[in-house]
């Protein structure tokens, strides 16, 4: 229950140093929409609903700037965590194979989707940097139903362009400042399974610690959209467990303590999310949009 609000903290701080004009934000704000945002995307929406989430808290404590800056930085602050992420689960991989004899044709296939992954995502930055909002938006216009909500966020669309634009060409150290922060997280989460495993009577070495968490970050990455990733999370581990030679039941175990932890922080996060969060019907957060 304590390593929790250190991660978050490091999650926000790699969150914090994506904003243009970072003068204009309080860290204080910045790190409550990261821990409401938890707790909305475990609670209702999954992480895609979670996102949109944490962007309208903070706008609703930021008195002077506009909303381009703050999409911006989620778009930038989603796209190092995809990368840290990958990175973890290619190492936990790799720990893997170093443990347990994977058949060749299972080495090159995984390789195979780890250089296609790592492209995509190299594809993405490159079209951040040259702008793609306004692109999808504008073809999202052709549809008669989408064309009159899209014609309104175009011009805003166009806004967040230019800000990723701006990232990539002047603030270039700050992408690696953030990518530190949002690793130096992870690694928490590591210690995180590690302690827990030690607690329910299963102490491991920290390369199978690394693959298990490794593996878990992926289904996360993966079932964005998907509440809490109930039964998923804990299937997973337990499959992992299984193919590392290691009874399931500890893995059912650690997910069952690691969901414990997940419920606390989340009714936290819905408290803070419900005092200071945006409200349905806010002025505020309707005139800057």
């Amino acid at each position: 229950l304590v390593l929790p609000p250190v991660w978050m903290v490091f999650h926000s701080l790699g969150w914090y140093f994506l904003f243009d004009s970072k003068k204009k934000f309080k860290f204080l704000s910045i790190f409550g929409a990261q821990l409401s945002s938890m707790a909305v995307s475990e609670a209702f929406m999954g992480q895609a609903g979670g996102e949109p989430y944490r962007a309208y808290f903070v706008k609703k404590h930021s008195d002077k700037e506009e909303s381009p800056n703050i999409f911006a930085s989620v778009i930038l602050y989603n796209t190092i965590h995809t990368i840290v992420t990958g990175i973890l689960f290619a190492i936990g991989f790799f720990a893997i194979i170093t443990i347990i004899k994977v058949k060749l044709y299972k080495r090159i296939l995984f390789i195979c989707a780890l250089v296609f992954g790592f492209s995509l995502v190299y594809y993405f930055i490159k079209k951040q940097k040259k702008g793609f909002m306004f692109s999808v938006f504008s073809f999202l216009e052709r549809f008669k139903f989408l064309r009159k909500f899209v014609s309104n966020k175009k011009e805003k669309a166009k806004k967040i362009d230019e800000r990723l634009h701006q990232f990539y060409t002047h603030h270039r150290v700050y992408f690696i400042l953030s990518f530190f922060m949002i690793s130096i997280a992870k690694f928490l989460g590591i210690i995180e399974f590690y302690l827990i495993l030690k607690f329910i009577g299963l102490p491991l070495s920290w390369i199978m610690v690394l693959a298990i968490f490794s593996f878990s970050a992926l289904i996360q990455l993966i079932l964005f959209f998907f509440p809490a990733q109930i039964g998923a999370t804990e299937g997973g581990i337990a499959y992992l467990f299984s193919v590392l030679g290691k009874p399931p039941a500890f893995g059912v175990a650690l997910a069952i303590v690691r969901r414990f932890r997940v419920f606390v922080w989340t009714i936290i996060g819905l408290v803070v999310a419900y005092i200071w969060g945006p409200k349905p019907g806010d002025k505020k957060i309707g005139n800057q949009d």
